[in-house]
């Protein structure tokens, strides 16, 4: 038998059988010990060289070296730091023998005469002013953020005890500090707050996370207690971003980073590009200046099935039972698919003028887009007749079916900068800023149409206990309610939504420091502005059935639909834009009843406010303890106008008014803060921290406008007398430096919150159509929030063999506790 192999087959086997022969012929290799000649021990990180082959071996923590020689006979040089070098001969021997032995003769110094300079990294840096903090600080480094394998910047945060990052309904980044909501974590750019985001599920300025590099950002400060020169509006805590100074640097850098996202449990698929340069330049005399640049794009697409049970739980009297419980109403399955597409760009620009001056800018713009296109599918037990009802189970007769198309493209669009500089003389450090944010969304498309069954079909629910949520499954015995001939058109609603959140602050700081009895004193003073805007404006339009009639067999659809893996027969599926496109266009297909009031005006509001504060602190700084105190005062003016909706009844007849309304109303709060710190040796400090904070509410809820949701039929109302929550704050901690074994954190601390923002809510009429569910924030008292949090990390040094460097274990564990006063 002949076997013939490829040509870059044969070279590959002749080079692996020619190593193979190499290493046989060497024999077994050289061994050579290391030693102090001076003490006899081992030397660890010795070094043999054989430069004439190009061959550096360095010993083990035994001191010993192993080479293999090609020839008989040759001669090393044995060096290492702290010795005189030593030049050996080395003989090649075959088998097993004992190493032949050096000694190393030590470098004598005159240690009174030598001084000894050690360059701290960054992250040591951070690490000593972290330890240094009297209020509870958490630094995530510039090695950290480059280092970390996530994909966005709060991935980093996660690693720090008590804290927790995730997303909210919108995508937006959300970050929970020691249980707090993510509403109550403060966001900020170099000090300066940012728009986006801000409701009652995500972290104001939240967005950003997702969209900053980390190239863009020198360090992360967390800080889960506010000193009198940070905002007060931060209950939960405060996350700064930092940029760092390129002007400081020696050298350009350029990073390039890409990458794919393949989900199949979400469906996700997502391509991300990111391009960053910085580069320092010299200019005239001592000045430089800095320039970074940051691009960055993703594109992506996403497919998910839903099943969602739709308006609370309503009461309907059960023949089974003979009393009233609650039932399953509406229950919708469907898919959804976006298409998601964004692009981002930043830009740092700082310029050192002299030693005494310094000017830095910061812009961000992001802007995405997503188009979705759904298919839903409704069981409504709304209006059928009950057979049976249970708790767990409910049977219906002449049960109806629902069919809804979304089309809708939503656009984002978030920019913003700081424009900040410093000065000293004479002791005297002047710091002042100027920042200005703008987040945007905006809906120039939703079109949704809505498609109804004759209400015959008959059918059944049994639920099944979930982890968060019932588990429901569905029967019903009429395949015709499939039919696209029962899908008869029933409205379509074409909607235009915009909202924008802004926010614009001027900041200016004084600070000064002396040494007094061997203490260092800082005194710090400043005044602060912050004129913060938010609109939401709604254009609604709805069509109900014209004379033509109209159903889903009358259009070309694309077959039956079953979702969650075919347990739920969801009817046909249709295109949504190509049913839109006809039915603007067939004449008598559909009526243009009207733009309605309750959904156009009733929705729209703006809320603006005028933050004034100013503040004193002072820092004394002691070899074993260090103790913040200071003041900060707080006035506030606040204005909203919206939408008031009222139903009046007279005569028999109900009528509803849409009445514009307009309310200001003011609020002045000091807030004092001490923090103290406390050495116990080398090992161990001691952290206490008191501080008055206060949440503000989320701009949407201060509107009297409401907003209504025909298809989960829920109605989200404002209030315009909700009061800020005071939070009263007290912290304990302490931090042990444990030698090889790391070093270790314990910290208790307890919040009283009053005038708490809760939601009630109850049953309501829309339209005269019932089964609607009303929802509105109101405030109560009081709220108690207490926890214990343990953090420990340690360098894992007996892997640094194998890696560039000795990775860090982190282990955190935080437990919270919360009670609350609801009316």
């Amino acid at each position: 038998m002949n076997l013939t192999l490829p040509t870059r087959w044969r070279s590959a086997l002749l080079t692996v059988a020619f190593i193979a022969l190499a290493i046989v012929a060497q024999g077994e290799p050289l061994r050579v010990r290391v030693l102090d000649a001076a003490t006899g021990q081992a030397v660890p990180q010795a070094a043999l060289s054989l430069s004439a082959i190009g061959v550096h071996e360095v010993a083990d923590p035994e001191g010993l070296i192993r080479v293999m020689l090609e020839e008989p006979s040759v001669e090393a040089i044995i060096s290492a730091s702290g010795y005189y070098s030593k030049r050996v001969p080395l003989a090649a021997v075959g088998g097993a023998v004992m190493p032949q032995v050096v000694l190393l003769q030590p470098v004598v110094f005159n240690l009174e005469a030598l001084t000894v300079t050690v360059e701290a990294t960054a992250s040591d840096r951070d690490r000593a002013e972290e330890a240094a903090s009297a209020n509870p600080l958490q630094i995530v480094s510039e090695e950290t953020l480059r280092e970390d394998p996530g994909e966005a910047v709060g991935d980093a945060l996660s690693r720090l005890a008590g804290v927790s990052v995730g997303s909210d309904e919108a995508g937006r980044g959300a970050i929970r500090i020691r249980g707090a909501a993510a509403s109550q974590t403060r966001l900020t750019l170099d000090g300066q707050s940012m728009a986006g985001g801000g409701g009652r599920g995500s972290t104001r300025g939240g967005g950003s996370l997702n969209t900053i590099p980390r190239e863009f950002l020198e360090r992360i400060d967390v800080m889960k207690a506010p000193t009198p020169d940070m905002d007060m509006d931060a209950v939960g805590g405060t996350v700064d971003l930092r940029t760092g100074r390129i002007s400081g640097s020696r050298v350009s850098r350029t990073t390039l980073s890409a990458g794919t996202t393949l989900d199949d449990f979400s469906g996700l698929r997502q391509n991300r590009l990111s391009l960053t340069h910085s580069t320092p330049v010299a200019l005239r005399g001592t000045a430089r200046l800095g320039v970074l640049v940051a691009l960055n794009a993703n594109a992506g697409n996403s497919r998910a099935e839903e099943l969602r049970v739709l308006n609370q739980w309503p009461e309907r009297f059960s023949p089974t039972l003979g009393v009233s419980i609650p039932y399953l109403s509406r229950l919708r399955v469907g898919s959804r698919v976006s298409d998601r597409s964004a692009a981002g760009l930043l830009l740092g620009i700082d310029l050192e003028l002299n030693s005494v001056t310094r000017l830095h800018l910061k812009f961000l713009q992001d802007q995405s887009t997503v188009l979705t296109h759904a298919n839903f599918h409704t069981y409504e037990f709304t209006r059928g007749v009950v057979t049976e009802l249970t708790p767990q189970s409910g049977s219906f007769e002449r049960m109806r079916f629902e069919k809804q198309f979304l089309l809708q493209r939503v656009e984002n669009e978030s920019r913003g900068f700081v424009l900040g500089g410093s000065h000293r003389w004479d002791g005297w450090v002047v710091e002042e800023s100027l920042g200005y944010s703008r987040a945007s969304r905006t809906i120039p498309r939703s079109d949704n149409a809505y498609f109804v069954t004759p209400r015959q079909s008959n059918g059944a629910y049994q639920l099944g206990a979930g982890s968060s949520y019932p588990l429901v499954s569905f029967s019903h015995g009429e395949a015709t309610a499939l039919a696209p001939d029962q899908y008869r058109f029933s409205r379509s609603i074409d909607t235009q939504f915009e909202e924008s959140d802004e926010e614009l602050a001027l900041r200016l700081d004084v600070a000064r420091e002396w040494d007094l009895s061997a203490q260092k004193w800082t005194f710090k003073t400043g005044l602060k502005g912050r004129f913060r805007e938010a609109s939401q404006d709604q254009a609604k339009s709805h069509w109900l059935p014209g004379e033509t009639a109209f159903s889903l067999a009358d259009d070309p659809v694309s077959g039956t639909g079953f979702f969650m893996g075919g347990r739920y027969p969801a009817g046909p599926l249709l295109d949504t834009a190509r049913f839109k496109e006809r039915l603007l266009s067939t004449e008598g297909l559909v009526e243009d009843s009207f733009s309605s009031e309750l959904d156009t005006f009733a929705s729209d509001f703006s809320v603006s406010e005028d933050i004034q504060a100013v503040y004193a602190m002072v820092r004394v700084e002691s070899g074993a303890w260090s103790l913040i105190g200071g003041v900060r005062g707080e006035q506030s003016e606040m204005t909203t106008s919206g939408y008031e909706t009222r139903i009046q009844s007279a005569e028999g007849q109900r009528r509803t008014e849409v009445i514009p309304v307009s309310l200001k109303r003011s609020d002045g709060r000091l807030f004092p803060s001490l923090h103290g710190l406390l050495r116990l040796g080398d090992r161990a400090m001691l952290r206490t921290s008191l501080s008055r904070t206060l949440q503000r509410p989320d701009f949407r809820d201060l509107s009297p406008s409401s907003r209504v949701n025909l298809d989960t039929r829920q109605i989200r109302s404002g209030n315009p007398d909700l009061r800020p929550f005071d939070a009263l704050a007290a912290d304990l901690g302490a931090d042990l430096l444990l030698g090889p074994w790391g070093e270790a954190s314990l910290s208790f601390f307890e919040k009283r919150i009053d005038d708490f923002i809760v939601d009630v809510e109850g049953n309501t009429v829309y339209l005269d159509d019932p089964g609607f569910t009303r929802n509105y924030p109101v405030n109560g008292s009081p709220a108690r929030l207490r926890g214990v949090e343990l953090g420990w990390r340690v360098a894992l040094g007996f892997v640094e063999n194998w890696l560039p460097s000795a990775p860090t274990l982190s282990l955190n564990y935080t437990y919270t506790d919360s009670t609350a006063r609801y009316p």
